[in-house]
């Protein structure tokens, strides 16, 4: 795994932690305190020299895609009930 580097979503926060899920669907718990302050529910991350950073560029490009997938849904349940 040298050279790659594993990315998370933060799913939610819940006890102190960063609920978290990696790119392979497995869950991670991440003590908050590890976490830059910024940080939030959706951010997307990556651990470099041994400190979690938000990708930001990442994140935007996912809640963009996310928000598509949202009006195509709401598009097609307004055309069932038409």
């Amino acid at each position: 795994m040298r050279g790659e580097k594993v990315r998370y979503i933060v799913d939610r926060f819940e006890n102190g932690y960063a609920v978290c899920e990696m790119e392979d669907g497995n869950i991670k718990n991440i003590p908050k305190y590890q976490l830059p302050l910024e940080v939030k529910e959706g951010d997307m991350l990556i651990v470099e020299n041994g400190f979690y950073r938000v990708l930001d560029i990442e994140t935007k490009k996912r809640r963009g895609e996310l928000r598509e997938r949202l009006r195509g849904l709401s598009k097609k349940r307004e055309k069932r009930k038409e």
